[in-house]
């Protein structure tokens, strides 16, 4: 099935042809003016090249004004809510130019997606409101829709927590990055990780969340962020709380 136009392929498509006409252009009022200056003989030649050099370039630059008034058709991707510019309404499955996941179209409307807990690694996906199955970008297994629980959305900044479920293959990796994000040893490090799952950090809004795991997503852990609930933020431990940003 063929992607609509988007409209950061027609921008491409009409740069690369003004910088080659442009581009000639130029190219041509420069020989010509060598020609007319150096070449007697040749100057009728000259004055071709140096008025087709300018017809070249004045083409190119109207052909640059053009591209603004290429229309734009914003449509919002329901994974990362970016947005991907058509020239026209899209009618079929798009892959978004951000996150890369294919946007699907019924009836002309962007299919919405959906929150859910993955039944395998307990992490929060968000999957087209159409699937039935899905794999999981935190331990790419498949995740049966039906299974999954359903996940309601809540607001970012309310207070969430940090939860580690896994270590994944780089142990050593992730215990040196606890050591330095919990300013504990090693061998306290250890010790918690024999709880696990353990709550890293509460308190916290989504975006700080998702910004402190990065690391440990990055050597292979398996991490969690879970909304919280207002009364169990104020009830945790004082070496477990960061600041909401």
């Amino acid at each position: 099935m063929d992607e609509p136009t988007k409209r950061s392929n027609e921008l491409e498509q009409a740069m690369s042809k003004i910088l080659v006409v442009g581009g000639g252009g130029v190219l041509g009022l420069f020989l010509g003016w060598l020609v007319v200056k150096y070449g007697d003989w040749f100057q009728h030649i000259g004055w071709l090249l140096v008025i087709g050099g300018g017809a070249a370039l004045l083409y190119a630059i109207y052909g640059y004004l053009q591209t603004r008034s290429i229309p734009s058709f914003p449509v919002t991707c329901p994974y990362c809510n970016q947005d991907t510019e058509f020239t026209a309404p899209p009618v079929r499955d798009f892959a978004c130019d951000h996150c890369m996941k294919l946007v699907q179209i019924e009836n002309g409307k962007v299919v919405d997606a959906k929150q859910i807990k993955c039944p395998n690694c307990g992490s929060m996906q968000r999957i087209s409101a159409r699937a039935t199955t899905g794999i999981c970008e935190e331990c790419n297994r498949e995740m049966n829709v039906s299974k999954a629980q359903r996940v309601v959305a809540v607001d970012e900044n309310a207070p969430h927590e940090l939860v580690l479920t896994g270590v994944g293959r780089h142990p050593d990796r992730v215990i040196m990055i606890l050591e330095s994000m919990l300013s504990l040893n090693r061998l306290d490090v250890k010790k918690l990780l024999e709880t696990l799952p353990i709550v890293l950090f509460t308190n916290i809004t989504k975006r700080k969340a998702e910004m402190t795991r990065f690391e440990l997503v990055e050597a292979g852990a398996i991490t969690e962020i879970r909304p919280l609930a207002q009364a169990q933020a104020e009830e945790a431990p004082d070496w477990l709380k960061l600041p909401p940003t």
